[in-house]
């Protein structure tokens, strides 16, 4: 009979496994066992995150593409998930998944990406921020103006960026993964991470301000 990663004659970190990834371990095993409940939570819980993650990095292709590349990513996911081995959270071990079925769709078709970062998280480790209003009264043209002012300015600012910025800033400020995952799932060190963001976020602002955005410092 064949071994699961995560059976315990698994070589897998015992502390991850036991430890802060519990339930993804026992969503995984559920998975592993075909139960349709874990088949219907899987999907509910990642299919947004993995459609955000391929419209961003795919901003060129269609809504139905998108929808199509989500869909072979989750099932690819649950075919796979016995190669899960619980030392990483899932949602790191199925963007990782996402990034190379992304990578095979951008060689045939993708020359372009775009992707939406929340301005409130574009902060850099020297604390400066976009120089946004304190306060925008909510439900009110102006604002609703200002906001897509704000979204368009941000598409056209990180599609400015080269690809491995793109994609940093993505898995750091859309993704909400940390450090240690964005590494994991870019196949590096949290140092170069670290190094990839300070660069990234560079650029961006520099973008912005070509733009006619000026970033400060608060």
């Amino acid at each position: 009979m064949s071994t699961s990663a995560l059976e315990p004659n698994s070589d897998a970190d015992p502390s991850g496994v036991s430890g802060a990834h519990a339930a993804d371990i026992a969503l995984a095993q559920q998975l592993i066992q075909g139960e349709p409940a874990a088949v219907e939570a899987f999907c509910k819980d990642y299919t947004d995150r993995v459609r955000l993650y391929v419209s961003a990095r795919l901003a060129d292709g269609s809504s139905a593409e998108h929808d199509d590349l989500t869909q072979i990513i989750i099932i690819a996911a649950i075919k796979n998930v016995k190669n899960y081995r619980g030392n990483s959270s899932l949602l790191t071990w199925l963007l990782g998944i996402a990034r190379n079925k992304v990578a095979d769709a951008f060689e045939d078709h993708v020359k372009r990406r775009q992707v939406e970062i929340s301005m409130s998280d574009m902060v850099d480790s020297d604390g400066n921020e976009l120089d946004l209003p304190d306060h925008l009264p909510e439900n009110e043209p102006e604002t609703v103006a200002l906001l897509n002012d704000l979204r368009g300015h941000i598409r056209v600012a990180l599609n400015t960026l080269r690809a491995e910025y793109q994609e940093v800033l993505l898995l750091r400020y859309v993704e909400d993964l940390s450090v240690a995952e964005v590494a994991e799932v870019l196949g590096l060190s949290k140092r170069k991470v670290e190094y990839r963001l300070t660069e990234a976020r560079a650029a961006f602002r520099q973008a912005l301000v070509r733009l006619g955005m000026n970033p400060s410092s608060k």
